[in-house]
């Protein structure tokens, strides 16, 4: 079986079982009898695997295939990476504390831990919860918070694509509403890169007029994507990028939305992302 799972995101036990042949009985059993994997658990009980799980079941099967009993194979697969925690901003809240007690040993190991262990939406959900969660953090503490995770993120985005071949798409303008957000920025970044995309990080804040849309053909882009603030004005904002994206219907705005801040009407060319925390 050399079949992968086509993202990194949790899976149930039916697409398990699609995946690498077993039904699902075979499944619980090798969970239950012999403790092959501990899936991920739902706040209802359901089963939801980790990539990690999916090819730990798929090297068990090659096993018994060499005439391995399964009572013996445990024993000879790799130790699994951590276990996803349920989505309750667990690390989030970890990190929060470590930052604010600017602990950077600490703060390194958590953060290397996480990106490394981690499927790709669950860290960039539980770093974007733990940035939301510092906003309000003095000074000090955001800029060491930065400090530390920024370079990762620029690293990360950098690798992902250098180690992409030919990239197809037209590039994505990314600008912030929302002052000093690099981290939110970056990691907007890394989301589009993930999907396939080709973010452009500028400096530049374009305004919703006719020099957008020529500064976007300039570049080659087809979309723009806004991080938004959250202040008073950010209506005024977001109904101006509203009339915008009326107005040029071949372009594309996706809106990224912070906690509490208005978003444009969803509309064939404009989509919209909530940038929300339930780690409060």
């Amino acid at each position: 079986m050399n079949t992968k799972t086509p993202d990194a995101r949790l899976v149930p036990i039916r697409e398990v079982a699609k995946i690498t042949g077993l039904n699902p009985i075979t499944l619980r059993a090798w969970e239950r009898r012999y403790g092959l994997i501990e899936p991920v658990r739902t706040e209802s009980g359901h089963r939801l695997y980790t990539p990690e799980h999916i090819e730990m079941l798929q090297e068990a099967i090659k096993l018994t295939e060499q005439g391995i009993p399964i009572s013996q194979i445990k024993a000879l697969l790799p130790e699994p990476k951590a276990s996803l925690p349920e989505r309750d901003g667990e690390i989030a809240a970890q990190l929060k504390a470590t930052v604010q007690q600017q602990d950077l040993d600490r703060l390194n190991q958590q953060l290397d831990t996480l990106l490394a262990d981690f499927p790709d939406d669950f860290w960039m959900e539980t770093l974007i919860n733990t940035h939301l969660m510092l906003r309000g953090e003095e000074r000090p503490i955001v800029i060491f918070w930065e400090s530390v995770l920024l370079p990762r993120l620029y690293s990360r985005l950098y690798l992902t694509q250098r180690h992409r071949k030919r990239r197809s798409g037209t590039p994505v303008w990314i600008q912030n509403l929302a002052p000093q957000e690099a981290v939110l920025k970056a990691l907007v970044a890394l989301q589009l890169e993930q999907a396939g995309r080709r973010p452009l990080l500028c400096s530049w804040t374009l305004q919703p007029d006719e020099s957008a849309a020529t500064q976007l053909e300039a570049n080659r882009c087809a979309d723009i994507a806004v991080i938004s603030g959250a202040s008073a004005s950010n209506l005024q904002n977001a109904q101006a990028w509203q009339k915008w994206a009326e107005a040029h219907p071949d372009l594309s705005l996706q809106w990224f939305s912070l906690p509490g801040s208005e978003a444009p009407n969803e509309t064939p060319n404009v989509h919209v992302t909530y940038l929300n925390t339930d780690a409060h």
